[in-house]
Order: C-alpha cells, then sequence, then structure tokens
C-alpha cells in the first residue's frame, strides 16, 4: 500500500559553501497540508502489524549534521516476498513539466547516523535510487517507474555504530548490471526500462531512499532500526563545455543550426584551420546577410553552466577581410521558465569590436570571458522589449550576428567555436545493424529501419540507396535518400520516383552513423527490397509553341502537367475538405533561354488581399539549375555555379524571393486570372538569365534526362483567412523557402532511364512506355527502349482486334527509342499498342479524344 508523505523540498540554491547546493534540505519540514511534492512511500505506517513494512519519519534537532535539523527513520522491512522487500520514500520535481538537473555536479554527498542498528545484522541496505526520464514515453510527465530508467547506489551502513558518517556517490561514472557498489550508480534492470543504459544527469525526475531487505532471514524475517539521514548536497564542478563546431562537424546535441532568416551557414570541408600535416579543417561558411542575422546553434538540451559561467570562455577562430565592422555574441537560455508556462530566451551580449580583432583575411582566434557578457539585455522579437536576466543554468545556444551593413554579401569562416576545455572524440563508432525496409506500394515508398549503434548519445544516421548492391558510398549509383535522422527514430522513408508511369525496382541500402563529434562508422548494409516507383510530370524540353501568356492553355496540350492536390501530395499546414478545395495542374517546360510556367488552379474559394503575400492564394516554384545526380541536398541556397532559386506568382506578377522579392516578369509574358471567386490561372514566361543573381557563375544547359532540384508549394486562403499549404514534395516541412534540403526533383523531358534513380542510362531490359500524350489529339508519341539488337515491331489496335496502323517493323541496335503516332482521320476512342521484340511482347491502352 501507498501513503502519500512529505519531505522536504529538494531546491537549486545556491549555499554558503561554494561548489555545493542542497539536494534534499531536512531544515523546514513542509506544513501537513502541502500538496506541492509528488511524494509517496511503498510502506504502511507502524500499525504494530509484525508484517508490515513501514517508515516513520520525524525530524530532529538533538543529533543533527548541519542545520538545525535532521530526519529520522523508524523502520521495519520485513522478508515477505521471493527476493527478499522493501521500504521506500521517493521524491518527485514538484513540476510535472520539468525535472532536476544534476549535470554541472561531481559528486552526490549524504550523512547518515545509525542510531539503533538493524535487529537482524547484515539484511537490510540503504539503497539512493534516481529516476531518469530521458527515454521516457511521456518525458518530464511521467510517474510510472516502467517509463523510466532507475539507478540504484548501495550502502550496507545500517548495522555502524552509532555517530555521524558521510558518503560520496560519483556522478561521474556508472557500472554495469550485478555490480553492486556504493560510490557510482548502476542500473540493474530489476525496474524501469532499458533505455539508453546512460545515466542522463539532465533528466533527473526524483530521488528516492530506499531500504530494501535480502531474502531467506530468519524468523521473524523482518528487521528494524532506526537511521538518520542529513545533508544530501550536489558538489563538485563539473566539467560542462559546450561546444558548437569542433572542427570536423557541427556536434549531433546541436538540435538546429543555420542562420535564422537571411544569409547562410554551412558546413564546408578543407576551409577550415590547417593541422600540422597541413591538411585543413572543416569550418562554417558563413555568408553575409540581413543586420542581427548570423550563425546559429542551438542544443537539443539546455546546459547547467551555473558554476562555469564564472570561469570558463568562449573561443572561436575567424577569418574575414577587413571591413567586417563590430559583431555581436549571444548566449540564449530556454523559451520555458520550468513552470509550463510561456518564457522569453533571455539573452547575454557581448560586442567584438573590429579593431580588437584585426582581420586581414587570415585565422583569428577571439576569446571572451563569459563573465563579460552583458545578462540583463532581456529579450528584443524586432517590435516589443521584454526584461529579464538570462538563467545560465538553463543555456540554450549561441549566436554570432553581423551589427550593420559592413558583413553584407561578405564571406566569413568560422571554426573551432567551444567553451571551456572539451575533449574532442577521435573514435569513429560501431557500424549500424539490422539494416533493412517495408515497401508502401500505396504511398510510394519504402520505409527503411534500422537498429541504433549502442553506447552513443546524440549520434545521428545517415542513410543511402542505389538499384545496385551497394560496397562503396562513392559509387556513382548510390546516393544519399536521409541525413542526420535523430537517434532512437531509426527510420526513414525513401520516395520513389519515376518519369511518367509507375514501376517496381529493386533498392539496397546503406546506413552510417555519425557520433555527436562528427565521426562516421561504417556502413551497414541491406537489401534488395521491392518498391514501387511513382510516376511523374517532368520539364518538358519541348517547350509550347508560339507561346502567349494569354490564358489560352492550348499550346500547353502535348505537355503532361504535375498534379498538386490534398489527396495525393504534402499537406505540409492546416487542412483540407477534398481536392475541390486546392487542386493545381502546373506546366513546366524549359530551353536554353526561358523557364515557362503554366497553372490551372481549383480552388473553392479565391481569395488575395491585404496582409502578408504568403497568406493569400498564390503559388511558390523552387527550383535549381543543376543536375541532382543524387547525395545531399543543398541545407541552404546555394549561389555560384550550383544556384536555387525561390520564386513567388501572385496577381501582380512573378516575384524573385532571392533577390528581395523583385518582379521579374515583363508584363507581355506574365498572364494572372480568376474565376470570379474561384481558381485562377497562370501563364508565364521567364528568362533564364534575369534568375541569376551577380555570384551565380552558372552556364546551365538543359539537356534530356537531367534530374532538376525543384518544388511546387501552393498557398491556400478561404474567404480572407489562411487556411493551408500543400507541397509537391514529401519533405517539406514549410522551410522549403529556407533549405532546398526539402525539396524533390524531376527530370528534364522524357528520359528513357530503365534503372529508376541510378543516374544511368544503361538499357537492361525491354521497355515499352506509356504514351504521352494521353489523352491525345491528334498525335501522340510511345517511347521504347531495347536491351539488344533485334527485329521490332511496334503496331496499333482498335477495341475489336482490329490492326488500325503499324508504326515500325524493323531491326534495331540496343538503345531508347520514340514512334509517333498521328491518328488524323481516325475516330474517337480506345486504342491499344503491342510491341514484340525477340521474344518480348507487351500491350498498352491510349485513348484518343477529338
Amino acid at each position: 500500500m501507498r501513503k502519500l508523505l512529505l519531505i522536504t523540498t529538494l531546491v537549486f540554491t545556491v549555499s554558503t559553501v561554494l561548489g555545493q547546493v542542497p539536494l534534499l534540505d531536512f531544515e523546514n519540514p513542509p506544513a501537513s497540508d502541502d500538496s506541492t511534492f509528488w511524494i509517496y512511500s511503498e510502506a504502511e505506517a507502524d500499525t504494530g502489524d509484525v508484517d508490515s513494512n513501514y517508515i516513520d519519519i520525524t525530524y530532529i534537532d538533538t543529533e543533527v549534521f548541519a542545520g538545525d535539523t535532521a530526519m529520522q527513520f523508524d523502520y521495519r522491512v520485513h522478508d515477505s516476498q521471493e527476493w527478499g522487500g522493501f521500504a521506500k520514500v521517493e521524491h518527485f520535481y514538484p513540476d510535472s513539466n520539468g525535472t532536476f538537473d544534476f549535470s554541472a555536479f561531481t559528486d552526490l554527498t549524504f550523512s547518515y547516523y545509525v542510531q539503533t542498528p538493524q535487529s537482524i545484522a547484515g539484511s537490510v541496505q540503504l539503497r539512493i535510487n534516481l529516476w531518469d526520464v530521458s527515454n521516457s514515453q511521456n518525458g518530464a510527465k511521467t510517474y510510472d517507474i516502467n517509463d523510466a530508467e532507475y539507478w540504484y547506489s548501495f550502502h550496507p551502513v545500517l548495522d555502524s555504530d552509532p555517530g555521524w558518517n558521510t558518503q560520496t556517490i560519483s556522478l561521474e561514472g556508472v557500472l554495469g548490471a550485478d555490480q553492486a557498489n556504493s560510490e557510482l550508480f548502476q542500473m540493474t534492470n530489476w525496474s524501469g526500462i532499458t533505455g539508453n543504459s546512460e545515466l542522463d544527469l539532465d533528466k533527473i525526475k526524483a530521488v528516492a531512499i530506499e531500504l530494501s531487505i535480502a531474502s531467506s532471514q530468519p524468523e521473524p524475517k523482518y528487521s528494524e532500526g532506526v537511521v538518520l539521514l542529513d545533508h544530501f548536497v550536489l558538489e563538485g564542478e563539473a566539467e560542462m563545455p559546450l561546444v558548437f563546431f569542433n572542427g570536423k562537424a557541427v556536434p549531433g546535441n546541436i538540435s538546429s543550426f543555420g542562420t535564422m532568416w537571411s544569409g547562410s551557414a554551412t558546413v564546408e570541408e578543407e576551409a577550415g584551420i590547417p593541422t600540422e600535416g597541413g591538411q585543413a579543417t572543416a569550418a562554417i561558411k558563413w555568408e553575409g546577410g540581413d543586420q542581427w542575422d548570423g550563425p546559429r546553434f542551438e542544443t537539443a538540451q539546455a546546459k547547467n553552466m551555473l558554476y562555469k559561467w564564472s570561469t570558463d570562455s568562449i573561443r572561436f577562430d575567424i577569418k574575414a577581410e577587413a571591413g567586417l565592422g563590430q559583431l555581436r555574441l549571444d548566449f540564449f537560455d530556454t523559451d520555458t521558465d520550468g513552470d509550463g508556462t510561456d518564457d522569453y530566451p533571455f539573452e547575454a551580449h557581448y560586442f567584438v569590436e573590429e579593431a580588437d580583432v584585426g582581420y586581414d583575411g587570415s585565422w583569428k582566434e577571439v576569446k571572451v570571458a563569459l563573465a563579460d557578457f552583458n545578462r540583463n539585455v532581456g529579450f528584443n522579437n524586432g517590435e516589443t522589449q521584454y526584461d529579464g536576466v538570462f538563467d545560465s543554468t538553463l543555456t540554450k545556444g549561441f549566436v554570432v550576428r553581423a551589427t550593420g551593413a559592413a558583413a553584407w554579401g561578405k564571406t566569413i569562416y568560422l571554426d573551432n567555436i567551444w567553451t571551456g576545455t572539451p575533449v574532442i572524440d577521435n573514435e569513429a563508432p560501431a557500424q549500424v545493424t539490422e539494416v533493412s525496409a517495408t515497401p508502401n506500394a500505396s504511398e510510394y515508398y519504402n520505409l527503411v529501419t534500422w537498429t541504433d549503434v549502442v553506447g552513443e548519445s546524440y549520434e545521428t544516421y545517415d542513410v543511402y540507396a542505389s538499384t545496385q548492391a551497394i560496397q562503396d558510398l562513392e559509387a556513382e549509383s548510390v546516393y544519399l535518400i536521409a541525413e542526420g535522422v535523430a537517434e532512437d527514430v531509426s527510420s526513414t522513408p525513401h520516395y520513389l520516383f519515376n518519369p511518367f508511369e509507375d514501376k517496381q525496382q529493386d533498392y539496397y541500402y546503406a546506413v552510417v552513423c555519425n557520433d555527436q563529434a562528427g565521426n562516421l562508422g561504417p556502413a551497414g548494409t541491406g537489401g534488395p527490397i521491392t518498391g514501387t516507383a511513382r510516376g511523374i510530370a517532368t520539364i518538358s524540353l519541348d517547350v509550347p509553341a508560339e507561346f502567349a501568356a494569354d490564358g489560352d492553355f492550348s499550346e500547353w496540350n502535348d505537355i503532361t502537367p504535375i498534379e498538386v492536390k490534398p489527396s495525393v501530395n504534402n499537406v505540409v499546414v492546416g487542412g483540407f475538405d477534398d481536392d475541390n478545395d486546392l487542386t493545381a495542374s502546373v506546366w513546366l517546360a524549359m530551353d536554353s533561354d526561358y523557364l515557362y510556367i503554366a497553372a490551372d488552379v481549383i480552388d473553392n474559394s479565391y481569395t488575395f488581399g491585404t496582409g502578408d503575400w504568403w497568406n493569400q492564394d498564390a503559388l511558390e516554384m523552387f527550383i535549381g539549375l543543376y543536375d541532382y545526380k543524387g547525395g545531399a541536398k543543398h541545407a541552404a541556397y546555394q549561389r555560384g555555379e550550383e544556384p536555387d532559386f525561390n520564386l513567388s506568382i501572385r496577381p501582380d506578377g512573378l516575384h524573385h524571393q532571392n533577390k528581395g522579392q523583385d518582379v521579374i516578369s515583363l508584363e507581355e509574358e506574365f498572364f494572372w486570372a480568376d474565376g470570379g471567386g474561384q481558381d485562377y490561372f497562370i501563364e508565364t514566361r521567364i528568362a533564364i538569365d534575369s534568375l541569376l543573381l551577380d555570384s551565380d557563375t552558372t552556364n546551365f544547359t538543359p539537356t534530356k534526362g537531367m534530374r532538376i532540384p525543384m518544388d511546387i508549394y501552393m498557398h491556400d486562403n478561404d474567404g480572407g483567412t489562411a487556411e493551408g499549404n500543400i507541397a509537391f514534395s514529401p519533405h517539406n516541412n514549410d522551410t522549403g523557402w529556407q533549405s532546398p534540403s526539402e525539396w524533390t526533383y524531376t527530370w528534364l523531358g522524357k528520359p528513357g532511364i530503365v534503372s529508376v534513380e541510378d543516374g544511368e542510362n544503361i538499357i537492361r531490359s525491354y521497355r515499352l512506355s506509356q504514351n504521352y500524350p494521353n489523352p491525345f489529339n491528334p498525335t501522340t508519341a510511345i517511347e521504347f527502349a531495347l536491351p539488344a539488337e533485334g527485329k521490332v515491331s511496334i503496331a496499333v489496335y482498335n477495341v475489336l482486334g482490329e490492326r488500325v496502323a503499324t508504326l515500325l517493323n524493323e531491326h534495331k541496335p540496343a538503345g531508347e527509342y520514340q514512334v509517333e503516332w498521328n491518328a488524323r482521320g481516325v475516330s474517337s476512342g480506345v486504342y491499344f499498342y503491342s510491341i514484340k521484340a525477340d521474344g518480348f511482347h507487351q500491350t498498352k491502352k491510349m485513348v484518343l479524344m477529338k
């Protein structure tokens, strides 16, 4: 039976002894009606029943180790179970949304006084228990031992002679199961979950004091006594380095990295400080953006810098040309104050003057004592100033900001960004195991799964795919499908695409562990897995003949549109009733001079009113002018040889978001119309040269078979209210405007790629494609592929099986081909076309609609 007991609160106020913080303060017993503590006992009170377990708690002032009072335990523990028995009191963090953070300390220390030794010598141990909820399914809100890791320390002290003794338990190391020790904690797996088998000191939900008896005791099978407890404290200053960039990578415990709204911050290999061997490290490349923006690092868990704030420094290396101007360094705390209410990320500032650094294009070191930061600046969201003091016990992240226009457009490099004296891990993690995948044919993806590497924390996983068995990640057929998958996720979808028609294809997979320090382990592999690739329309290389931006879409009849609608595509924000709520048919074409776009948008309520354009009915187009061969997508918009573009199409024109929303479509080459409150129509042609920024050096030539990174993003407003957004890309999380990594891709032209997504034009099997366009009037194209030389015939039949036309009957070498059928003079209806070649025979249906 559980009985609610009141014990003094667990607090974090600095004691008069430097480096000590009271953990259980026995000086002020709470009132009997105090309900702020989540505390219970596994024992009843002493009722006189010799079979009962109990702990009776009183506060005494006669025998005290420190302060005015100590806690007295009068206890009886009965050997009533197969394994013995116990009595226990547990003290939980008083806020259901929070946990205790012991990470700033090296030791837990308490004092005990055995006033009356136990009645059966050697039978009962004193144990200290910690609840670690770092891997709890309910996070900090759990109060169930079966949803937490349960850690023990063991103290066979209840036979000691009377007098005060002190026990210190280290927080810096743990033991495996069945290694009971009084100086370290261990996870026995008797209770709780396995979790990550690491004691996460910043996620302690409860502290318990347990009295446990071993089994097989002599009659009367219980032991009783009296023990005094006092002065539970956390002490010792733990090393608390904050590593934001270690010369190789942004560590895995950094949950968010990049600029906030302008410019870009990316990791560039071999751009950092040269090592002794001459090989340069990696560095952060910062392309200067707007005032007050710059590289921002946010940790997955706030860090307790309680003591280190007065002794540590932030240091980093920087390379910039003269004229960079002033920089501002910001630390920020969490945006919650621990009681579940909204707060603000209060900041601490320090200004770095150019004269103090002396930028000259070479590497310079900057080092600033944390104590020199101004912690009283509060928080400003750009509109309102909020007063508040930065909380060093909840240090959440760090920003390097440009304070003025001097940094705009400049390239700055940063390396080795950390506080304290961290030890950089150079040991590679182990190989990932159990790599496999499960096909989802209806959703056109394979769900790739694996088992996380044991013994790593804050590691991430990179996932690769290929249509061939993976032996070398650098092989041309291998490409990256997911980067930086967090620990404990252990899965990622691989979305499958193919030009125009669905196709089954075998895929192989590899998964690599990237540990917290950026070390890569060996790849674990799996496959083959047969998945179904979704047929998608491509960007046509046959541009509309005699193009005119006039709303007459007849010149697009021979081009297949990309369809974007809620029932098929990615509803990123909000919700939609059905496809009539919002569906877009978007035609894309390209030649060496122009990008052509047309859109027929079904919208049950067309609105473009006042306010931000992205909350109105509008179409946003993301596109990169380069051949995406697989691998990592750009994390931020790139310039130079592989430029990325963000275009928004609205009633007043096509806006180039990368050029400050400049309207770049000439009036005679832009058309927008709405259907009187429902639906709208777009037709435009953009000169490719007008897309390029000054720093773009690409000589892009559209070529059949190229894969072009892109996304179509639809904004919906119904009657003046922003309803939601739909993306063609399954990866878009509403920040595709910031990161091309959320885009997808399509092909240029009508490539005859048989091996889906491997980027090779090697013909491995016979293939007959769906005619294009379909339905058609009066001409359509039929593509086919031959893996070997031979005779091939292609004929067209009506529904009665009568031959209507012979399109081909001749000898052909291996390769890809296209034939056309002009059905002028043939009546509308359903027809079938058939190929015969060296024993291969296949038939497909098409529709002539006049």
